[in-house]
């Protein structure tokens, strides 16, 4: 349960009275969830006009469209293929 207050603690304070007037759901909050920067929040909100304000994943998508996705072409993974050697030394067993 504080888990879920905190997360809610991200949340814009102007959603939160919209939420508490009914003018969003509890869903509707949770997507807001994806970023902490009030001031990406507030107008992503007001920008959604009435008829796409009922889905929740407008939000998210709106919130996220600047974000790369882990299964992106630009997104590369870096591996070696066998560990570094330690830069630490056994003296005892070194001669």
């Amino acid at each position: 349960m504080p888990a879920k207050r905190l997360k809610m603690a991200r949340i814009s304070a102007m959603l939160i009275a919209a939420y508490r007037e009914g003018e969003m759901t509890l869903e509707h909050v949770m997507a807001f969830n994806v970023t902490n920067d009030h001031a990406a929040q507030e107008p992503a909100w007001n920008s959604l006009p009435d008829w796409r304000r009922s889905n929740p994943e407008v939000i998210r998508r709106m919130l996220t469209q600047d974000r790369l996705d882990a299964g992106d072409s630009l997104v590369k993974i870096v591996t070696l293929p066998e560990p570094l050697p330690s830069p630490a030394r056994d003296d005892a067993t070194e001669a």
